[in-house]
Parts: C-alpha cells; sequence; structure tokens
C-alpha cells in the first residue's frame, strides 16, 4: 500500500501542532496505510526553495506531492 505523506504546516511549532492529526490519522487508519510525517524546516522558517529541496527527497523515494 503506498504510504501517505503528511507536511506539516509553515510557521514556529507547526510540527508539533501537526502531530496530533497525525497521531489520530494513525488510531483511525490502523497500521495500513503507513503515515510518513517528516520535519521539513523549510516550512519551520516559512521558505519556499529550501522547502521544495526537502521534499524532493520523498519525490525520489516514489512518494509524490503537490505544492501550490
Amino acid at each position: 500500500m503506498t504510504p501517505i505523506l503528511f507536511v506539516h504546516g509553515g510557521g514556529d511549532d507547526a510540527y508539533r501542532f501537526d502531530l496530533q492529526i497525525v497521531q489520530r490519522l494513525r488510531e483511525a487508519l490502523g497500521s495500513e496505510p503507513s503515515i510518513v510525517y517528516p520535519r521539513i524546516a523549510g516550512l519551520e522558517r516559512i521558505e519556499r526553495a529550501p522547502t521544495t529541496a526537502e521534499l524532493s527527497d520523498w519525490t525520489d523515494m516514489g512518494i509524490s506531492f503537490a505544492t501550490s
């Protein structure tokens, strides 16, 4: 099954706050599909270029994402 890539919001402590959402998703979905929840430093600083670079690492692993 294809894993879910959950990308946290931007700004200070967004990763910590969104972790609660990820935990609820894991409880609701069970062990499948797996949820990948990386800390994206570019989002913490709200910088587009570093964020895109960090997310492209996940694309290399076959996990796709969309940006707006």
